[in-house]
């Protein structure tokens, strides 16, 4: 913190010589100490500004004093005073030296003293460059509360203070921070993973359960053994700690940790107090063992006397990865609050009263929260935070939340003008172009994300925004309704392939066998959805077959007679809109363009930019589609290989690729959407 001193100055004002403005004479210093900084005392005193006496202070490189003064107003007059520095070496103050009013000073270092009272105010000089620093302190009056300085006098503003600033993040890292892993598996005790523990549900400070274990006058020690091995490296430097409990002990007591389970221990620790949680720790190297999978063991040493004591909260940190050569004490990671798994964390010492960092959040994270336990005074922006309002010892805990695979796909709108676009009717964010960067591992396959939608679950359920995917491969050929198998154009009969999703073989197979097929951690990321079936007769010319058309009819209520107009399921197919506005155009015929010509005759040559690129567009097959024809129960629409959409026989057989929606809750946990690195999914 630096040397507290005191200092005194002594003015004395003769009523017979009048000061004038500005002038300051005599500057000593004195070897002797005292609470008095400066006495003001006369029996008058000029009208104009005064600059007293000062100290002259040289403050060593990367050091700092805080320095107590009292200002003794020994008239009969009220005056204003303002405590003042002049930079003498050297001559002008920078971003590495600070002169301020200590934190927890009384007083201001500028304002009002009342005639025949005394102020105690504190300064704190702090110098952080690599030389000492020579500055002038003082303290000027007024009967006004104009104090007019000479330029290089400052008044002394702000304030200093030196606190323990604490930061802990889990799923994302501190710039500047350490990435620190508990190795110690069932750290909590959360009744399992432990040899010797009695689990105790009154006696906790983390989770459920405490490790409760009694010893009796003839048992020297008690035995808690972890049940999983941990990997040691026998060059590095480990941290043990676990925190115990206890309501009574007699004679001497205490905590050993062996890891390995063979001499030497770890080492050991005596007991501390009763009746509250005591963190017990040790550092140590483990350069006597072979490296390898070794158990690790929290005695209690009760040495043949009867008590019972609870641990919770145990660690094993490796300091050697988290740290290098440049190891901190153990008072220091004893001030590390508890935590399982692997979290950023940062200590230092602040001399502000604010302080900004910078989060970087893992993989589908943001940061959610920011609790502190010694301020309120939190500010989020983006990826940065800022602590204010420090005023002692603080500790931060940054909460991160995950961001749903919709959220993150949102996201990226703006920053990818060339392979995503929302101007659907509705907004919709959807993926562009011909082979956009929108892959994703479904099922350990590759599927790609057409892009976020508003959907429901049921008829009454919620619209909530979700990932719709579809295969990037079909899975074959099939027919979209098989009464009978018919070969392309041949013309059923009634009852031989109908456009009644609902009733379709192909929605029988794809919510039935084929889901099925899909793995179990797949299977749980698919949502039911409430699929829209409206159609349409119309789609020939630019007036009713645009994208923008087939979208609208798509979710209206125009269906074959007696036909449904919803289905709620897992897996259907692409619609036609889906297709359409998947084209980024090219360089003869952009977006815009295509956009404004039918599907219909997106095979001629004039807009053979639109389908070429489409990542929906399959050159080699036709491709079905879920939107039925209104006017015939036999059709059904599907993507042409050559780039137009138009109706076929529902018997017949085309490529099926199946389109879901993930549930809400999914979130991207890795990848980047190439094709080399498709984006992961976790629920």
């Amino acid at each position: 913190m630096g040397i507290r001193k005191s200092y005194l100055i002594i003015l004395s004002v003769l009523g017979l010589f009048t000061l004038a403005l500005y002038s300051t004479y005599a500057m000593f210093t004195m070897s002797i100490e005292t609470d008095d900084f400066v006495n003001l005392s006369a029996s008058s005193l000029p009208t104009e500004t005064q600059i007293l006496e000062y100290e002259r202070i040289t403050i060593n490189a990367k050091d700092t004093k805080i320095i107590d003064f009292n200002i003794n107003n020994n008239t009969t007059s009220n005056l204003y005073y303002g405590a003042w520095y002049e930079m003498v070496e050297p001559t002008s103050i920078n971003d590495n030296i600070i002169i301020a009013k200590y934190i927890d000073s009384e007083n201001e270092t500028f304002g009002s003293i009342n005639a025949s009272s005394k102020k105690k105010v504190t300064l704190a000089v702090s110098n952080q460059t690599d030389s000492s620093i020579i500055i002038n302190i003082g303290v000027a009056y007024s009967e006004t509360n104009s104090l007019n300085l000479p330029t290089n006098r400052n008044i002394i503003s702000g304030e200093y203070g030196k606190f323990n600033l604490t930061l802990m993040v889990r799923n994302g890292s501190i710039s500047g921070g350490n990435t620190l892993s508990n190795i110690l598996p069932n750290s909590s005790f959360e009744n399992s993973g432990w040899s010797g523990c009695s689990y105790n549900a009154t006696y906790k400070k983390y989770g459920s359960y405490s490790c409760s274990l009694t010893g009796t006058t003839s048992t020297p020690e008690v035995l808690a053994t972890n049940n999983t091995a941990i990997s040691l490296n026998n060059t590095h430097t480990y941290y043990s700690r676990v925190e115990g409990y206890q309501t009574s002990k007699t004679g001497s007591q205490g905590w050993q940790v062996y890891w390995p389970i063979a001499e030497p221990s770890f080492g050991s620790v005596e007991f501390k107090d009763i009746n509250k949680w005591n963190i017990y720790s040790l550092i140590a190297t483990r350069s006597s063992f072979a490296n390898g999978n070794q158990q690790l063991r929290f005695d209690y040493d009760n040495r043949n006397n009867n008590g019972t004591v609870y641990y919770d909260g145990g660690m094993l940190l490796d300091l050697t990865n988290s740290y290098g050569t440049n190891i901190p004490d153990k008072e220091t990671l004893d001030k590390i609050p508890y935590f399982e798994g692997t979290i950023s964390y940062n200590a230092e010492e602040v001399t502000t009263k604010s302080k900004t960092y910078t989060i970087t959040p893992n993989s589908s994270y943001k940061i959610d929260k920011v609790t502190c336990d010694n301020t309120n005074d939190i500010t989020i922006s983006g990826n940065n935070i800022t602590i204010n309002n420090i005023t002692s010892d603080t500790v931060c805990e940054v909460d991160m939340k995950r961001t749903s695979a919709a959220s993150m796909i949102t996201e990226l709108l703006s920053s990818n003008p060339t392979t995503m676009n929302n101007d659907d009717p509705d907004g919709n964010i959807r993926y562009m172009g011909a082979d956009p960067n929108n892959y994703v591992s479904f099922n350990n396959e590759l599927w790609r994300i057409i892009g976020v939608f508003d959907v429901k679950s049921s008829e009454n359920g919620e619209s909530e925004k979700r990932l719709k995917i579809i295969r990037d491969e079909s899975i074959g050929n099939y027919a979209w309704d098989s009464g009978v198998e018919l070969v392309r154009f041949s013309v059923p009969e009634k009852g031989n392939g109908e456009n009644d999703w609902s009733q379709a073989s192909l929605e029988k197979y794809l919510n039935g066998e084929y889901l099925n097929s899909i793995d179990s951690a797949s299977q749980k990321l698919i949502g039911d959805t409430l699929w829209n079936l409206g159609g349409t007769s119309s789609y020939t010319s630019a007036s009713n077959g645009l994208a923008s058309h087939w979208y609208n009819y798509e979710r209206g209520t125009t269906v074959y007679s007696g036909n449904p107009t919803t289905w709620v399921g897992k897996i259907a197919l692409m619609y036609p809109s889906d297709y359409g506005y998947a084209t980024s155009g090219g360089t003869t015929t952009n977006r815009a363009s295509c956009l404004a010509k039918e599907l219909r005759n997106w095979d001629s040559s004039s807009y053979s930019d639109c389908k070429n690129n489409d990542y929906l567009y399959d050159s080699s097959n036709y491709q079905w589609t879920l939107t039925s024809h209104t006017g015939d129960f036999s059709y059904v629409f599907d993507v042409g290989s050559a780039g137009f959409v138009t109706t076929n026989y529902a018997a017949v057989f085309s490529a099926s690729r199946p389109v879901l929606y993930l549930s809400s809750n999914v979130t991207i946990v890795g990848g980047n959407g190439t094709s080399s690195s498709p984006y992961q999914l976790l629920n």
